[in-house]
């Protein structure tokens, strides 16, 4: 079995020792498909977002740190981290990591799940050296996000829940002013299919 396969389904032994510190050299990135990467030195499996100008790499998983268990689950946080040609800059935790952006600057936003039951979701924006610029839940679960080239605004789209504020909106995001800017509810088109 592939290295990479064996360690995607492969019992990990539990952590317990602190993670070792960013390494000072490049990392051997393996990418398979348009999103999905294994960073061997990291014992890392997970997805990533590259920048537009294609210096930065965002990486990104939703499983305990000792890789036991991903997906829905009600502890244990994922994990993500930005890196600059390849080296890491810097290093997060959130409880369910997903659809991460990486502007050209630098600039982070990834959706979290969060734990538990019920439709939720939070959008959190960093700067490059992991200081927060923007996080806010919703009593909805989040569906997409994008973020401008210059890491200047972003994006995010709710999904359908029924009696809350959130549902079916997008709401934009001014990450210098580490506010919600606006928000509008989506708007759909019915065909007439006779």
């Amino acid at each position: 079995m592939t290295g990479f396969f064996q360690r995607l389904f492969s019992k990990r032994e539990a952590a317990h020792e602190p993670s070792p510190p960013p390494l000072a050299g490049r990392l051997k990135i393996e990418e398979f498909g348009h999103n999905l990467v294994s960073i061997d030195a990291r014992d890392f499996i997970g997805h990533q977002a590259v920048s537009p100008n294609r210096c930065y790499r965002l990486i990104w998983a939703d499983r305990t740190p000792e890789g036991s268990r991903g997906g829905h689950r009600s502890g244990g946080h994922g994990s993500w981290s930005l890196l600059l040609d390849d080296r890491i800059v810097t290093t997060g935790s959130l409880e369910r990591p997903q659809e991460g952006c990486v502007a050209d600057n630098g600039t982070v936003i990834l959706h979290d799940w969060m734990f538990g039951e019920g439709l939720k979701g939070g959008i959190v924006a960093f700067a490059p050296d992991g200081t927060q610029l923007v996080t806010q839940q919703f009593a909805a679960n989040l569906m997409s996000n994008s973020l401008s080239p210059d890491g200047k605004f972003a994006i995010c789209q709710t999904a359908n829940a029924p009696g809350s504020a959130d549902s079916c909106r997008h709401m934009l995001f001014d990450l210098a002013a580490g506010r919600e800017m606006a928000r509008w509810e989506v708007e759909t088109v019915s065909r007439d299919v006779s």
